[in-house]
C-alpha cells in the first residue's frame, strides 16, 4: 500500500469515529440535522415494516457505536481524498463547477457542464500545464469500482485528443487489483497520457515530455 493511501486509509477510520459522534450530537440538536437523521430513522422503521419504535432506535443510537455507524454519514462519499491529495501534492483542486469547471467532450473540447457533454471535471491542473483527473478506490465497492474505471478511460480519451492529461490513482483497486496497470496498457502508445500515484508525483517519479 502506498503512503499516501495509507494516510487515506487512517483518515477514513477517524472520520468514520466522528461522523459517528455527529449522529448522536445531530439527535441532541435541532434544527435541519436533527431532522435528517429522524427522516433516516424513519426510513429504518419502514423498511422493517415497523418493528421497531422511534424512541427505541434513537435510545439504541445513543448507547451503542455499533448501530450508529448505520445512520452515519460514509466517509468515502466525502471527498476525502480528493481533499488529502491536494495536500500531500500541493496543488490546489480545480473548480469542479460553475464556468471555470473544465471538461472534455469526445471530440476533446473544453465545455464546463455535463449537459453539454462532458466527461469527468477536471481535479487539478499541474504546474507541467497537464490536466489531471483523480480516484482514490479502495475494496470492496462493487460496481462502483467499474464505473470509476470507465470515468477514468473517457476523461483520458476525450482530453488526450488536444492536450496532456493525467490520471492519479492510488487505492487497493488501483494498486493490489492491477489496474492501474491495465490502465497504463491501454494509453501504453498514447503520449498524451500520463499515469501515476500521488507518491509517485509527490516524489518526482514522473517525467512529463515537452
Amino acid at each position: 500500500m502506498s503512503k499516501f493511501a495509507i494516510l487515506v486509509e487512517q483518515e477514513k477510520i477517524n472520520n468514520r469515529k466522528k461522523n459517528i459522534e455527529q449522529v448522536k450530537l445531530d439527535l441532541q440538536s435541532t434544527g435541519v440535522a436533527y431532522n435528517d437523521i429522524i427522516i433516516k430513522i424513519k426510513n429504518f422503521i419502514d423498511r422493517f415494516d415497523g418493528m421497531f419504535l422511534e424512541q427505541d432506535i434513537i435510545q439504541k443510537i445513543l448507547n451503542d457505536d455499533a448501530f450508529a455507524a448505520m445512520f452515519a454519514k460514509d466517509p468515502t462519499k466525502q471527498n476525502i481524498s480528493e481533499k488529502m491529495c491536494s495536500d500531500y501534492i500541493g496543488i490546489k483542486r480545480a473548480p469542479q463547477s460553475g464556468k471555470n469547471c473544465i471538461r472534455f467532450t469526445d471530440t476533446g473540447d473544453i465545455v464546463s457542464s455535463k449537459k453539454e457533454g462532458g466527461c469527468k471535471s477536471v481535479d487539478f491542473i499541474l504546474p507541467e500545464g497537464v490536466y489531471a483527473t483523480q480516484k482514490y478506490t479502495g475494496a470492496n465497492t462493487g460496481g462502483a469500482q467499474d464505473n470509476q474505471f470507465d470515468d477514468v478511460v473517457a476523461f483520458l480519451k476525450n482530453g488526450s485528443i488536444h492536450h496532456k492529461v493525467a490520471a492519479i490513482v492510488d487505492g487497493w483497486y488501483w494498486e493490489d487489483n492491477h489496474m492501474k496497470e491495465r490502465l497504463s496498457e491501454m494509453f501504453a502508445d498514447n503520449s498524451n497520457v500520463y499515469i501515476f500515484s500521488a507518491d509517485d508525483y509527490k516524489e518526482g517519479r514522473v517525467k512529463f515530455a515537452n
